[in-house]
């Protein structure tokens, strides 16, 4: 008799926190049959076990696990010894990823702060939080604000940009420059789309090339351009106002 061969085929698990999964490991065809199996170095995330009898890895990643990569080596065996080891790659997705929709934005142009309907998560720093995914395509609208009042202000481009360290490195998330009013006066909103595609974040993934979590914080701003007006005879003036800075956490794919 010989030693079991594992079927190589399950390798890469992308799972997601808080959900049960279920997952049987298998042998290669033409195997000895395995008695048992074992872990043989490396973790499984919190939350999930294996099967000695079976081979099944089964339970639910916990909160700890959450955003995290584990390497697990897994081993059947049998009365002549092991297999060789089978190694698995388990990446642990946020449970909180906002669906495809819409966002909506409040600017306030006196202090310059931000923030979002239905999204009250700030991080460490207090910058609000949005939770989107890689390849994402959605409308953003935005109102601007002085104090608690919505104001008709006069935009004349906005430009919702991931914010990196060198200036070469800025990716503007709405490329297609769409920009719509909506509404008059005291409800006036601006819509453009938002492109999370490969293409348009490719410069801020590359600056994460050695991060094994599966979601990276990418800080991001509204610039906003408008006329200001100097009343009769007097040519507008062009206006430029850069929001607080914010988050779009971003859910990756584990494989790059």
């Amino acid at each position: 008799m010989s030693a079991p061969v594992i079927d190589p085929t399950t390798s890469i698990l992308a799972l997601t926190r808080g959900r049960v999964y279920s997952v049987q490991l298998a042998l290669a065809a033409g195997s000895a049959a395995a008695t048992s199996w074992a872990l043989a170095s490396g973790g499984f995330p919190e939350g999930l076990t294996l099967n000695p009898t079976t081979g099944r890895i089964s339970g639910t990643p916990s909160r700890e696990s959450e955003g995290s990569v584990f390497v697990a080596m897994v081993t059947a065996n049998n009365a002549s010894g092991p297999s060789a080891p089978l190694k698995l790659v388990f990446g642990i997705e946020h449970a909180r990823v906002e669906p495809d929709g819409s966002l909506e934005a409040f600017m306030d142009l006196s202090t310059t702060g931000i923030g979002f309907r239905g999204h009250e998560e700030t991080d460490e720093a207090g910058r609000a939080v949005v939770h989107v995914k890689r390849g994402d395509r959605f409308p953003f609208s935005i109102s601007f604000l002085k104090g608690i009042e919505v104001i008709d202000l006069p935009v004349t481009n906005l430009a919702v940009v991931l914010k990196e360290f060198e200036p070469e490195a800025r990716t503007i998330l709405n490329p297609s420059g769409h920009l719509e009013r909506q509404g008059m006066e005291d409800t006036t909103r601006w819509l453009t789309f938002l492109d999370f595609s490969d293409p348009a974040i490719a410069t801020v993934l590359g600056n994460y090339e050695d991060d094994s979590d599966t979601v990276f914080p990418a800080l991001a701003e509204v610039e906003v351009s408008y006329r200001v007006d100097r009343g009769a005879g007097l040519a507008p003036l062009a206006a430029v106002r850069t929001s607080a800075t914010f988050v779009f956490m971003v859910t990756r794919d584990l494989v790059r």
